[in-house]
């Protein structure tokens, strides 16, 4: 039925519950799982000014972002395979997340994205966003939203 499940991270303890349930349907479909992590380095030009020294800085930062992506998508891949899961792809891409994860879904075939949410209500929302809103209202494939447990 879901021959490619998309994950996405942003490598939050909240990913853990969306991981369990991605490998359950895996596992029961014989699914591919696909790992994606976002970097938005336009947020770490936001605090920068244009001149050389701090250029370099930004070039730092940006590659922190992306060690931490890289880092946190072989965690995640390498606990999948410890629950059995054969057929796993990982990427690290740059830009806004949810612009990148529907972007992913198209390239790749993804037939359910499985994400974690924070399940942030009132003005947290308003003022932090949602990435996961914003995929669930623009998708064109399933999505199931794994809201983390209250000990989370």
């Amino acid at each position: 039925m879901f021959e490619k499940i998309l994950i996405p991270t942003d490598g939050s303890r909240g990913v853990e519950k969306a991981i369990e349930y991605a490998a359950a349907l895996a596992g029961k479909f014989s699914s591919q799982v696909h790992i994606l992590f976002v970097v938005e380095s336009s947020n770490v030009l936001i605090g920068y000014d244009q001149d050389m020294a701090n250029q370099s800085q930004m070039q730092s930062a940006v590659e922190s972002m992306y060690h931490v992506g890289e880092d946190t998508v072989a965690r995640i891949a390498n606990q999948l395979e410890e629950d059995g899961i054969k057929k796993i792809t990982t990427k690290v891409r740059d830009g806004h997340p949810a612009d990148v994860i529907l972007e992913y879904v198209k390239e790749e075939g993804i037939g359910l994205i499985v994400m974690g949410t924070h399940g942030r209500r009132g003005l947290n929302r308003l003022l932090l966003g949602s990435v996961a809103g914003e995929v669930v209202h623009r998708a064109t494939v399933p999505v199931m939203t794994v809201r983390m447990g209250s000990k989370d």
